[in-house]
Formats: C-alpha cells, structure tokens, sequence
C-alpha cells in the first residue's frame, strides 16, 4: 500500500497532467475549447491540491519542485480566464523559485513574464515591466525567439496601460515581426489587437479599425473565442467613436456573449461597461447606470484595479447627466485615488478633468482650473490626445474671467 506522500505524488503529477491537457485542448478552438473548459471545471479542486502538495513539498522533493514550476506553465491559457490573478501571483513566485533552484532558465523567463502578465491584470502596471524587462534578457540570451516576442508585446501593453503609446507601438511591432517570423498565428492575432488599442489611443482610427479587422479574421480562423470577443470589442469601441450605436452595441454584445460562454470576467466586465457607455451616448443615462454598476462588481469581484479606475469614473459621467454632481465628484475623486495608486496616468488625467468640469458646475471655478492644470501635465506628460480638449477648456475659463473682470460694475 502506497504511503501518503507518495499517493499525493501520484494525485500531482495525473492533475498536472490534466490540466496540461485540458489547456491543448482550449487552445484548439471551437468545440475542443468547450471541452478544455469543462474538463477544466470539473477537476479545479483536484488540480488545486495537487499544486498545493508541489508547493508544500518543493524544498525537499526534487519532483515536487518539478511539479511545482510545471502547474502553472500546464494552464497558461485556462488560468487567465478562471484563476484570480492574486492566486496566479502566489502560485507563480513558487514556481519562479523551484525553477531557480533546478537551474531551469527557459522556466525562469516564462515564470517572470506570467508574473508580469499577473501585476498587470491587477494593474500594477510599473512592477509588471521590471518583470517583462528580466524575461527579455533571459529570452535573448537563451535565444528563444517566440518568448522573446511575448516579452516584447508585454511590455508594450504595460507602456500603453501608461499612456506611452510610441514606445508601446514601437515594442509591439517588434513583436509582432518574430510571431510572423514563427508563424505563431495566435500571438500574431492579439499583437495586432494591441497595436490598434495604442493607434486608437492616439487618435488614429482608421488605422486601429485596420488592425482589429485583421485580429478579427484570425482569430475566427483560428478558433480562438476569446480572442474574438476582444477583437469584436475593440470594433465596437471605434463604432462608439463614430456614433454608430447600433453597430456598437451589437459588437459589445457579442463579446460579452463570448465573455459569459467562456467564464472570462475581466472581458465581461469591459463589455458590461462599454455597453454603458453607449447607452450614455444616446442619452439613456439610467440604463448606462446599470450597467456601469454591473461591470463595477465584476472588476472588484476579481479585483481588477484598472477596470475599476474606469467603471467608477463612468459611473462619474452618468451621475452627471442626471444632475447629481456631488455624488459624481465623490466617484471622480474615487476614481483619481485607485489611479494613482495603480501608475494609471492616463485615468488619473481623466479623473482630474472630470472633478475639474463637475467642479465648475458647482460654482468653484479657482478648484476647477487648478485640477484641469493638473490634467492638462498629466496628458502632455504621456503624449495623449485629451490635452487638445483640456487646453480648449482652460482658455475659455480664462478668457471668461477676463471678461468678468473687465465688466463695467452695476
């Protein structure tokens, strides 16, 4: 009869050996996603314990230290839809630690750039890069061309995430070069999604509109459902822009179909938020309001800081709209506090501009210009388009008062 060490072995190494199953099989696409997932599901407790025993016992099990830096390279795909990025975090730096010790340095860059991909999620977007920048060197130096390239694209998210979108496009073109030259047609596909998330940043519409029509048809060539969804929302973001409602909601339905079909909160609670921005857009100000307030429990369910900076601020906007500024200056400052927090600068020029508008209607224009100044630095430090706007409004307020002052006394 096998002692109790080694019957958890055993469980360790079948559940890893599952879970790496399960996750081949998602990345198939179409009905193998499905049952990835399901498989998934059903055995998460087991595949947990079996983690859990690799973890425990990876001081003093060469083989439980194996296992240990295994678990969460076997799931990369299934865990960024199920697992919470706290969780991940924990899992990843003990396996960052086993692959160390076993000399395993191929492990070392992946485990670095999970835990990047983790932070950012999380939306510590400032440590994520320290870790993306360590996964390149090791990529390079061990000359494994498609990490290399995930460095590379990582990295340029976290810099779009700071609204330094030059320096974002340059990386991810880079990146997007190697997964042509590798013929890896998944990270090609969302390379190009993110490319046109930091042309769209920049004001560069049709251009973004060309990248995410090409992710869209790789990602239906592929079978890669998530990948869709986020595509289909990104289209439904430039519809918004253009005032194509209709079309946009129809976009940001289907992805938050695909959201719902895949258990993918994070890209639930984007489409549940963009849903109310269009609603805003076309007035309907309360039912925006319900939908802001659904993607706020979703980002704060999975503790998605940088999702939450957004919905609070929208829910901000909409609480505007119905004439309730006092509690929409509550929710902007709210909003400035976790952007700051998180390094979201681009959030934290939004914040300042919309205490600065809300401000003003209350009558405190002195509080009003002193925050759009503070907007207006913040927007002209990252490069972003929203300074334009900003600066509009400061020299009205300015040329109002002038025009006060110089009023002839009653």
């Amino acid at each position: 009869m096998p002692s109790l060490c080694e019957a958890q072995c055993r469980h360790a190494l079948y559940y890893v050996a599952v879970l790496s199953q399960a996750d081949k099989r998602y990345q198939q696409g179409g009905e193998a996603l499905k049952v990835g997932l399901e498989i998934f599901d059903r055995e998460w407790r087991n595949i947990q314990i079996g983690q859990k025993w690799a973890m425990v016992c990876a001081k003093r099990n060469k083989l439980a230290s194996v296992l240990c830096s295994d678990y969460p390279d076997s799931g990369t795909n299934l865990f960024a839809l199920r697992q919470h990025p706290r969780e991940r975090i924990h899992w990843l730096e003990a396996a960052l630690d086993s692959a160390k010790k076993l000399d395993k340095i191929d492990a070392v860059g992946r485990h670095l750039g999970n835990l990047g991909i983790a932070h950012t999620n999380l939306g510590n977007s400032r440590q994520a890069i320290e870790f993306y920048k360590h996964q390149l060197l090791i990529c390079r130096k061990i000359n494994d061309r498609n990490s290399e390239g995930n460095a590379l694209g990582n990295l340029g998210n976290a810099y779009s995430n700071l609204g330094k979108n030059h320096l974002a496009i340059k990386l991810t073109e880079k990146a997007l070069h190697i997964f042509r030259e590798t013929n890896d047609l998944n990270a090609e596909a969302s390379t190009l999604g993110n490319l046109g998330v930091s042309y769209a940043e920049l004001g560069e519409t049709r251009k973004a509109i060309e990248y995410y029509e090409q992710y869209l048809t790789i990602a239906r060539k592929i079978g890669d459902r998530r990948g869709e969804g986020n595509a289909l929302g990104n289209l439904g973001v430039e519809c918004a822009k253009q005032g194509e409602h209709d079309c946009s909601i129809e976009f940001f339905t289907q992805k938050l179909i695909i959201a719902r079909e895949l258990g993918d909160h994070r890209s639930e609670g984007i489409a549940l938020g963009n849903l109310g921005l269009v609603y805003a857009g076309m007035g309907d100000s309360h039912r925006a309001i319900d939908y802001h307030e659904q993607a706020l429990a979703v980002d704060r369910q999975i503790e998605n800081r940088y999702g939450e900076s957004y919905s609070v601020g929208n829910l901000g906007n909409a609480y505007t709209k119905i004439g309730k500024p006092h509690r929409a200056l509550q929710l902007f400052k709210e909003q400035l506090a976790i952007s700051r927090e998180i390094g979201n600068r681009h959030c934290e020029g939004i914040a300042l501009f919309n205490m600065a508008l809300t401000l003003d209607k209350l009558g405190d224009r002195l509080q009003a210009i002193f925050n759009a100044k503070a907007a207006l630095e913040t927007f002209e430090q990252i490069d972003a388009p929203y300074a334009k706007r900003v600066r509009d409004k400061l020299n009205k307020w300015h040329s109002q008062n002038e025009n006060n002052n110089h009023a002839s006394p009653p």
